[in-house]
Protein backbone atom coordinates (compact mmCIF):
# COMPACT_ATOMS: atom_id res chain seq x y z
CA UNK A 1 0.00 0.00 0.00
CA UNK A 2 1.01 3.52 -0.81
CA UNK A 3 -0.02 6.34 1.87
CA UNK A 4 0.58 10.13 0.86
CA UNK A 5 0.50 11.99 4.41
CA UNK A 6 -0.52 15.51 3.50
CA UNK A 7 -0.32 17.59 6.73
CA UNK A 8 -1.05 21.54 5.15
CA UNK A 9 -3.95 23.58 3.72
CA UNK A 10 -5.29 21.62 0.08
CA UNK A 11 -7.87 22.85 -1.94
CA UNK A 12 -10.32 19.81 -3.60
CA UNK A 13 -9.18 20.29 -6.16
CA UNK A 14 -5.42 19.81 -5.57
CA UNK A 15 -6.19 16.76 -3.50
CA UNK A 16 -8.13 14.84 -6.03
CA UNK A 17 -5.71 15.75 -8.64
CA UNK A 18 -2.94 14.08 -6.44
CA UNK A 19 -5.13 11.06 -6.30
CA UNK A 20 -5.84 10.52 -9.32
CA UNK A 21 -2.13 11.05 -10.51
CA UNK A 22 -0.93 8.70 -7.65
CA UNK A 23 -3.90 5.91 -9.17
CA UNK A 24 -2.45 6.71 -12.58
CA UNK A 25 1.03 6.51 -11.85
CA UNK A 26 1.04 3.32 -9.67
CA UNK A 27 -1.90 1.27 -10.69
CA UNK A 28 0.15 -0.93 -13.59
CA UNK A 29 3.13 -1.67 -10.48
CA UNK A 30 0.44 -1.93 -7.86
CA UNK A 31 -2.40 -3.73 -9.61
CA UNK A 32 -3.36 -4.95 -5.83
CA UNK A 33 -2.39 -1.90 -3.84
CA UNK A 34 -4.18 1.18 -2.52
CA UNK A 35 -3.42 4.70 -2.68
CA UNK A 36 -4.53 6.51 0.66
CA UNK A 37 -4.33 10.28 0.95
CA UNK A 38 -4.78 12.18 4.17
CA UNK A 39 -5.19 16.47 4.40
CA UNK A 40 -5.27 17.74 7.46
CA UNK A 41 -7.50 20.60 6.34
CA UNK A 42 -9.28 21.71 2.97
CA UNK A 43 -11.17 24.13 1.55
CA UNK A 44 -14.19 24.05 -1.19
CA UNK A 45 -16.55 26.10 -2.51
CA UNK A 46 -16.60 28.01 0.89
CA UNK A 47 -16.90 25.14 2.47
CA UNK A 48 -14.38 24.18 5.52
CA UNK A 49 -13.38 20.36 5.42
CA UNK A 50 -11.41 19.30 8.72
CA UNK A 51 -10.08 15.18 8.58
CA UNK A 52 -10.07 14.66 5.15
CA UNK A 53 -9.00 10.77 3.91
CA UNK A 54 -9.83 9.46 0.84
CA UNK A 55 -8.45 5.96 -0.54
CA UNK A 56 -8.24 4.23 -4.28
CA UNK A 57 -8.12 0.39 -4.34
CA UNK A 58 -7.64 -0.80 -7.70
CA UNK A 59 -9.44 -3.28 -9.74
CA UNK A 60 -8.93 -5.37 -12.74
CA UNK A 61 -10.80 -4.17 -15.82
CA UNK A 62 -12.83 -1.44 -13.58
CA UNK A 63 -11.44 2.09 -11.88
CA UNK A 64 -11.48 0.37 -8.47
CA UNK A 65 -13.10 1.14 -4.95
CA UNK A 66 -13.20 4.90 -3.83
CA UNK A 67 -13.32 5.57 -0.09
CA UNK A 68 -13.77 8.88 1.54
CA UNK A 69 -13.69 9.73 5.47
CA UNK A 70 -14.05 13.38 7.02
CA UNK A 71 -14.20 14.32 10.87
CA UNK A 72 -16.19 17.73 10.07
CA UNK A 73 -17.61 19.71 7.33
CA UNK A 74 -18.61 23.43 8.40
CA UNK A 75 -19.94 26.42 6.19
CA UNK A 76 -23.55 24.94 5.45
CA UNK A 77 -26.18 27.60 6.51
CA UNK A 78 -28.89 25.19 5.24
CA UNK A 79 -27.82 22.16 7.28
CA UNK A 80 -25.14 23.66 10.12
CA UNK A 81 -21.90 21.46 10.56
CA UNK A 82 -21.49 17.81 8.85
CA UNK A 83 -19.36 15.21 11.25
CA UNK A 84 -18.06 11.72 10.68
CA UNK A 85 -19.39 11.54 6.77
CA UNK A 86 -18.07 8.48 4.89
CA UNK A 87 -18.74 7.84 1.51
CA UNK A 88 -17.63 4.27 -0.01
CA UNK A 89 -17.65 3.74 -3.84
CA UNK A 90 -17.10 -0.02 -4.13
CA UNK A 91 -17.35 -0.14 -8.41
CA UNK A 92 -15.87 3.34 -9.94
CA UNK A 93 -16.18 2.59 -13.93
CA UNK A 94 -13.77 5.94 -15.78
CA UNK A 95 -14.69 6.65 -18.94
CA UNK A 96 -13.25 9.78 -20.24
CA UNK A 97 -14.46 12.79 -18.64
CA UNK A 98 -17.54 10.55 -17.17
CA UNK A 99 -17.22 9.04 -13.58
CA UNK A 100 -19.93 6.27 -12.63
CA UNK A 101 -20.06 4.90 -9.23
CA UNK A 102 -22.49 2.35 -8.14
CA UNK A 103 -24.16 0.57 -5.46
CA UNK A 104 -22.17 3.04 -3.04
CA UNK A 105 -23.27 3.97 0.36
CA UNK A 106 -23.18 7.68 2.59
CA UNK A 107 -23.55 7.39 6.36
CA UNK A 108 -22.73 10.05 8.38
CA UNK A 109 -24.43 12.90 10.49
CA UNK A 110 -25.54 15.79 8.39
CA UNK A 111 -26.17 18.39 10.04
CA UNK A 112 -29.87 19.00 10.64
CA UNK A 113 -30.87 16.46 8.09
CA UNK A 114 -29.69 14.13 11.40
CA UNK A 115 -27.85 10.77 10.84
CA UNK A 116 -27.97 8.87 7.27
CA UNK A 117 -27.26 5.68 6.16
CA UNK A 118 -28.24 4.86 2.19
CA UNK A 119 -27.71 3.53 -0.82
CA UNK A 120 -26.30 5.93 -3.53
CA UNK A 121 -25.65 6.19 -7.28
CA UNK A 122 -23.18 9.04 -8.66
CA UNK A 123 -22.19 9.74 -12.17
CA UNK A 124 -21.03 12.56 -14.28
CA UNK A 125 -22.23 13.37 -17.52
CA UNK A 126 -20.30 15.01 -20.77
CA UNK A 127 -21.83 18.70 -19.52
CA UNK A 128 -19.29 17.82 -16.28
CA UNK A 129 -22.65 17.83 -13.44
CA UNK A 130 -22.23 15.58 -11.44
CA UNK A 131 -26.07 13.50 -11.24
CA UNK A 132 -26.96 11.90 -7.45
CA UNK A 133 -29.30 9.23 -6.83
CA UNK A 134 -30.00 8.33 -2.98
CA UNK A 135 -32.59 6.02 -2.07
CA UNK A 136 -33.22 5.63 1.44
CA UNK A 137 -32.45 9.63 2.58
CA UNK A 138 -33.65 10.47 5.73
CA UNK A 139 -35.63 14.07 5.78
CA UNK A 140 -37.72 14.95 8.35
CA UNK A 141 -38.14 12.13 9.84
CA UNK A 142 -39.65 9.88 6.74
CA UNK A 143 -37.58 8.18 3.99
CA UNK A 144 -36.90 10.08 0.85
CA UNK A 145 -35.77 9.29 -2.46
CA UNK A 146 -33.49 11.91 -3.90
CA UNK A 147 -32.00 13.18 -7.09
CA UNK A 148 -28.97 15.97 -7.03
CA UNK A 149 -27.57 17.53 -9.87
CA UNK A 150 -24.67 19.32 -8.73
CA UNK A 151 -22.88 22.09 -11.43
CA UNK A 152 -20.20 23.68 -9.32
CA UNK A 153 -21.89 25.52 -6.57
CA UNK A 154 -25.35 25.35 -8.90
CA UNK A 155 -27.99 22.32 -7.67
CA UNK A 156 -31.19 20.72 -8.48
CA UNK A 157 -32.37 18.92 -6.33
CA UNK A 158 -35.97 16.18 -6.95
CA UNK A 159 -37.20 14.53 -3.34
CA UNK A 160 -40.15 12.10 -3.09
CA UNK A 161 -41.22 12.69 0.81
CA UNK A 162 -43.11 9.99 2.43
CA UNK A 163 -44.16 9.90 6.43
CA UNK A 164 -42.43 13.76 7.13
CA UNK A 165 -42.40 15.20 9.97
CA UNK A 166 -44.53 18.88 9.49
CA UNK A 167 -42.50 19.93 12.70
CA UNK A 168 -38.91 18.77 11.58
CA UNK A 169 -39.80 19.87 8.02
CA UNK A 170 -40.03 23.43 9.61
CA UNK A 171 -36.41 23.31 11.56
CA UNK A 172 -35.39 22.61 8.03
CA UNK A 173 -36.72 25.13 6.51
CA UNK A 174 -35.38 27.58 8.73
CA UNK A 175 -32.46 29.17 6.58
CA UNK A 176 -35.33 29.77 4.42
CA UNK A 177 -38.66 30.18 6.04
CA UNK A 178 -39.18 30.92 10.10
CA UNK A 179 -42.51 30.56 11.61
CA UNK A 180 -42.94 33.53 14.07
CA UNK A 181 -41.80 32.93 17.55
CA UNK A 182 -44.45 30.49 19.59
CA UNK A 183 -46.08 29.63 16.43
CA UNK A 184 -46.01 26.02 16.40
CA UNK A 185 -46.42 22.76 13.97
CA UNK A 186 -47.12 19.13 13.63
CA UNK A 187 -48.43 16.38 11.94
CA UNK A 188 -47.30 14.31 9.20
CA UNK A 189 -47.52 14.84 5.12
CA UNK A 190 -46.00 13.12 1.99
CA UNK A 191 -45.32 14.42 -1.57
CA UNK A 192 -42.83 15.58 -4.05
CA UNK A 193 -40.45 18.77 -3.61
CA UNK A 194 -38.21 20.16 -6.62
CA UNK A 195 -35.61 22.52 -5.57
CA UNK A 196 -32.84 24.81 -7.14
CA UNK A 197 -30.06 27.16 -5.74
CA UNK A 198 -26.48 28.26 -5.52
CA UNK A 199 -24.58 27.30 -2.64
CA UNK A 200 -26.59 27.83 0.14
CA UNK A 201 -29.31 30.26 -1.62
CA UNK A 202 -32.68 28.88 -2.79
CA UNK A 203 -33.18 29.97 -5.75
CA UNK A 204 -36.88 28.00 -6.62
CA UNK A 205 -39.39 25.40 -5.21
CA UNK A 206 -42.11 23.43 -6.48
CA UNK A 207 -43.84 21.51 -3.91
CA UNK A 208 -47.08 19.27 -4.12
CA UNK A 209 -47.71 17.61 -0.82
CA UNK A 210 -50.45 15.94 1.12
CA UNK A 211 -51.15 16.90 4.16
CA UNK A 212 -52.18 13.62 6.39
CA UNK A 213 -52.12 15.60 9.48
CA UNK A 214 -51.75 19.16 10.49
CA UNK A 215 -51.78 21.28 13.87
CA UNK A 216 -50.51 24.34 14.82
CA UNK A 217 -51.07 27.35 17.40
CA UNK A 218 -50.23 30.55 17.34
CA UNK A 219 -48.25 31.60 21.28
CA UNK A 220 -51.63 33.64 21.98
CA UNK A 221 -54.43 30.62 20.82
CA UNK A 222 -56.39 33.34 18.87
CA UNK A 223 -55.01 30.64 15.64
CA UNK A 224 -55.13 27.68 15.83
CA UNK A 225 -55.81 24.56 13.77
CA UNK A 226 -56.12 20.66 14.38
CA UNK A 227 -56.10 17.55 12.20
CA UNK A 228 -56.31 19.53 9.24
CA UNK A 229 -56.15 17.33 6.34
CA UNK A 230 -55.68 18.53 2.87
CA UNK A 231 -53.53 19.02 0.01
CA UNK A 232 -51.16 22.37 -1.27
CA UNK A 233 -49.44 22.99 -4.20
CA UNK A 234 -47.08 25.68 -4.55
CA UNK A 235 -44.36 27.33 -6.58
CA UNK A 236 -41.56 30.36 -5.56
CA UNK A 237 -39.29 31.57 -6.83
CA UNK A 238 -36.51 34.08 -4.86
CA UNK A 239 -36.78 37.91 -4.94
CA UNK A 240 -34.67 40.52 -3.49
CA UNK A 241 -36.40 40.67 -0.12
CA UNK A 242 -37.76 37.05 -0.09
CA UNK A 243 -39.40 34.54 -1.72
CA UNK A 244 -42.28 35.77 -4.35
CA UNK A 245 -44.92 32.95 -4.86
CA UNK A 246 -46.34 32.74 -8.24
CA UNK A 247 -49.10 30.40 -8.30
CA UNK A 248 -50.57 28.04 -5.51
CA UNK A 249 -52.93 26.06 -4.73
CA UNK A 250 -54.53 24.95 -1.28
CA UNK A 251 -57.16 22.11 -0.42
CA UNK A 252 -58.25 21.83 2.94
CA UNK A 253 -61.09 18.51 3.24
CA UNK A 254 -60.70 17.88 7.07
CA UNK A 255 -59.88 19.17 10.25
CA UNK A 256 -60.94 22.26 12.13
CA UNK A 257 -59.20 25.74 12.46
CA UNK A 258 -59.91 28.55 14.54
CA UNK A 259 -59.70 31.98 13.93
CA UNK A 260 -60.49 34.11 16.92
CA UNK A 261 -63.93 34.37 17.40
CA UNK A 262 -64.76 32.05 14.03
CA UNK A 263 -64.56 28.21 14.50
CA UNK A 264 -64.44 26.33 11.13
CA UNK A 265 -65.07 22.83 10.27
CA UNK A 266 -63.51 21.50 7.07
CA UNK A 267 -64.92 18.32 7.56
CA UNK A 268 -68.49 19.68 7.41
CA UNK A 269 -67.74 22.27 4.27
CA UNK A 270 -64.39 22.02 2.77
CA UNK A 271 -62.34 25.09 1.32
CA UNK A 272 -60.11 25.51 -1.83
CA UNK A 273 -57.82 28.46 -2.12
CA UNK A 274 -56.38 29.29 -5.28
CA UNK A 275 -53.71 31.88 -5.04
CA UNK A 276 -50.34 34.27 -6.54
CA UNK A 277 -48.67 37.02 -4.67
CA UNK A 278 -45.20 37.79 -2.80
CA UNK A 279 -44.19 36.11 0.58
CA UNK A 280 -42.09 37.84 2.83
CA UNK A 281 -40.02 35.07 4.63
CA UNK A 282 -38.62 37.33 7.32
CA UNK A 283 -41.63 39.27 8.79
CA UNK A 284 -43.96 35.90 7.96
CA UNK A 285 -46.36 38.26 5.62
CA UNK A 286 -48.07 36.97 2.54
CA UNK A 287 -49.63 39.76 0.21
CA UNK A 288 -51.92 37.84 -1.95
CA UNK A 289 -52.10 39.47 -5.55
CA UNK A 290 -55.05 37.51 -6.16
CA UNK A 291 -56.85 34.50 -4.84
CA UNK A 292 -60.06 32.45 -5.54
CA UNK A 293 -61.75 31.01 -2.20
CA UNK A 294 -64.20 28.06 -2.59
CA UNK A 295 -66.02 26.95 1.11
CA UNK A 296 -67.69 24.94 -0.13
CA UNK A 297 -71.77 25.62 0.54
CA UNK A 298 -70.75 28.51 2.29
CA UNK A 299 -68.82 31.18 0.26
CA UNK A 300 -67.75 31.57 -3.43
CA UNK A 301 -65.22 34.33 -3.72
CA UNK A 302 -62.37 36.68 -5.10
CA UNK A 303 -59.75 39.47 -4.51
CA UNK A 304 -56.62 40.43 -3.02
CA UNK A 305 -55.54 40.56 0.78
CA UNK A 306 -52.58 40.44 3.29
CA UNK A 307 -51.83 37.63 5.56
CA UNK A 308 -49.76 38.44 8.69
CA UNK A 309 -49.09 35.88 10.80
CA UNK A 310 -46.83 36.90 12.84
CA UNK A 311 -48.44 40.43 13.62
CA UNK A 312 -51.07 41.43 15.79
CA UNK A 313 -53.89 41.57 13.31
CA UNK A 314 -54.15 38.19 10.61
CA UNK A 315 -56.50 40.14 7.88
CA UNK A 316 -54.56 44.23 8.04
CA UNK A 317 -56.15 44.64 4.75
CA UNK A 318 -58.10 43.02 1.72
CA UNK A 319 -60.31 43.49 -0.92
CA UNK A 320 -62.79 40.89 -1.82
CA UNK A 321 -65.44 40.31 -4.58
CA UNK A 322 -68.42 38.09 -2.80
CA UNK A 323 -69.77 35.77 -5.73
CA UNK A 324 -72.02 33.96 -3.44
CA UNK A 325 -72.76 34.05 -0.02
CA UNK A 326 -75.04 31.45 0.92
CA UNK A 327 -76.75 32.41 4.19
CA UNK A 328 -78.04 29.63 5.26
CA UNK A 329 -74.24 28.00 6.24
CA UNK A 330 -72.38 31.63 6.07
CA UNK A 331 -74.48 32.65 9.41
CA UNK A 332 -73.36 29.95 11.67
CA UNK A 333 -70.07 29.55 10.37
CA UNK A 334 -69.42 33.60 10.13
CA UNK A 335 -71.35 35.43 11.83
CA UNK A 336 -72.84 33.85 14.97
CA UNK A 337 -69.35 34.02 16.79
CA UNK A 338 -69.73 37.75 17.23
CA UNK A 339 -73.76 37.64 17.93
CA UNK A 340 -73.02 34.92 20.72
CA UNK A 341 -73.74 37.39 23.70
CA UNK A 342 -76.61 39.37 21.82
CA UNK A 343 -80.26 38.49 21.36
CA UNK A 344 -79.49 37.43 17.98
CA UNK A 345 -77.67 34.75 18.29
CA UNK A 346 -79.80 31.96 17.37
CA UNK A 347 -80.18 34.14 14.31
CA UNK A 348 -81.22 31.58 11.06
CA UNK A 349 -81.21 32.54 7.83
CA UNK A 350 -81.40 31.41 3.61
CA UNK A 351 -81.21 33.25 0.55
CA UNK A 352 -78.00 34.82 -1.05
CA UNK A 353 -75.31 37.63 -0.54
CA UNK A 354 -73.19 38.92 -3.30
CA UNK A 355 -71.01 42.43 -3.64
CA UNK A 356 -67.56 43.81 -2.65
CA UNK A 357 -65.77 44.08 1.09
CA UNK A 358 -63.09 46.10 1.72
CA UNK A 359 -60.49 45.67 4.92
CA UNK A 360 -58.56 48.47 5.75
CA UNK A 361 -55.78 48.36 9.07
CA UNK A 362 -57.99 45.61 10.30
CA UNK A 363 -61.50 46.83 10.28
CA UNK A 364 -63.94 46.64 7.55
CA UNK A 365 -64.01 49.86 5.72
CA UNK A 366 -66.76 49.15 3.04
CA UNK A 367 -69.42 47.01 1.58
CA UNK A 368 -71.49 46.78 -1.22
CA UNK A 369 -73.93 44.07 -0.65
CA UNK A 370 -76.67 42.99 -2.85
CA UNK A 371 -79.50 40.87 -1.22
CA UNK A 372 -81.37 37.90 -3.07
CA UNK A 373 -84.57 36.70 -1.57
CA UNK A 374 -83.12 36.27 1.84
CA UNK A 375 -84.80 35.09 4.74
CA UNK A 376 -83.68 36.02 8.53
CA UNK A 377 -84.82 34.52 11.39
CA UNK A 378 -84.49 34.30 15.21
CA UNK A 379 -86.90 31.86 16.84
CA UNK A 380 -86.63 33.75 20.22
CA UNK A 381 -88.48 36.35 18.06
CA UNK A 382 -86.11 39.22 18.87
CA UNK A 383 -85.72 39.33 14.30
CA UNK A 384 -87.49 38.08 11.43
CA UNK A 385 -87.09 38.82 7.81
CA UNK A 386 -88.90 37.16 4.45
CA UNK A 387 -88.01 38.33 0.89
CA UNK A 388 -85.06 40.61 1.62
CA UNK A 389 -83.54 41.71 -1.46
CA UNK A 390 -82.01 45.54 -2.45
CA UNK A 391 -78.48 46.93 -2.14
CA UNK A 392 -77.00 47.78 0.53
CA UNK A 393 -73.71 50.35 0.42
CA UNK A 394 -71.95 51.61 4.01
CA UNK A 395 -68.62 52.83 4.15
CA UNK A 396 -66.76 53.88 7.16
CA UNK A 397 -66.38 57.51 7.88
CA UNK A 398 -62.64 58.03 6.47
CA UNK A 399 -63.47 56.24 3.27
CA UNK A 400 -66.84 58.23 3.01
CA UNK A 401 -64.56 61.35 3.16
CA UNK A 402 -61.92 60.38 1.13
CA UNK A 403 -64.48 59.30 -1.74
CA UNK A 404 -66.49 62.38 -1.64
CA UNK A 405 -66.51 64.34 -5.02
CA UNK A 406 -64.80 61.53 -6.75
CA UNK A 407 -67.86 58.85 -7.26
CA UNK A 408 -71.49 59.14 -7.86
CA UNK A 409 -73.30 60.05 -4.95
CA UNK A 410 -76.02 57.13 -5.68
CA UNK A 411 -73.07 55.33 -4.83
CA UNK A 412 -73.83 56.12 -1.13
CA UNK A 413 -77.13 55.48 -1.20
CA UNK A 414 -79.06 52.29 -0.02
CA UNK A 415 -82.38 50.59 -1.11
CA UNK A 416 -83.84 47.30 1.06
CA UNK A 417 -87.06 46.05 0.34
CA UNK A 418 -88.50 43.21 1.71
CA UNK A 419 -92.02 41.37 2.37
CA UNK A 420 -92.38 40.46 6.08
CA UNK A 421 -90.83 41.49 8.96
CA UNK A 422 -91.43 41.51 12.59
CA UNK A 423 -89.04 42.91 15.44
CA UNK A 424 -89.52 41.53 19.07
CA UNK A 425 -92.87 40.52 18.11
CA UNK A 426 -94.36 43.44 16.47
CA UNK A 427 -95.31 43.16 12.75
CA UNK A 428 -94.03 45.91 10.41
CA UNK A 429 -94.67 43.95 6.83
CA UNK A 430 -93.76 44.84 3.73
CA UNK A 431 -91.87 48.20 2.45
CA UNK A 432 -89.01 49.55 1.06
CA UNK A 433 -86.62 51.46 2.92
CA UNK A 434 -83.98 53.99 0.56
CA UNK A 435 -81.63 55.40 3.30
CA UNK A 436 -77.84 55.86 3.44
CA UNK A 437 -75.51 54.82 5.80
CA UNK A 438 -71.87 55.85 6.80
CA UNK A 439 -69.71 54.13 9.97
CA UNK A 440 -72.67 54.15 13.13
CA UNK A 441 -74.91 56.84 11.19
CA UNK A 442 -77.94 55.50 9.85
CA UNK A 443 -79.78 57.96 7.31
CA UNK A 444 -83.25 58.19 5.75
CA UNK A 445 -83.40 59.02 2.19
CA UNK A 446 -87.36 58.90 2.43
Amino acid sequence: MIEQELHRRLTIRDQMLLLVACGLCTAPAYAAGKVSIHVGQAEFAGLQIDGLDVGWTPAAGAGGAVTLRTARISGLASTGPLSALALDCPSLRVNGDQIHCDRGRLTGALGSLGGQDTRFNARTGTDGRLHVRLDEFAIAGGPARVNLVLDGTRWVLDAELAETDIAQAAVLARPWLELPEGFTVAGKGQGTVRASGRGAELRSADADLTIARLDFADATGMLAGEAISGLVRAHLESARDGFAVTDGRLELAGGQAYVEPVFLDFGVHRADIDFSGHLDTEAARFDADRFVLVHEGVLQASGNAILDIAGENLLPQARVRIEALHVAAALPTYLQPFLIDTSLKDLEGAGTIRGELDVTGALPSRAALAFDEVVLDSPTGSLAVTGLRGQLNWYDDATRSALAGQIDDSLFQSLLTWDSASLWGIEIGAATLPFATTGRHFRLLE
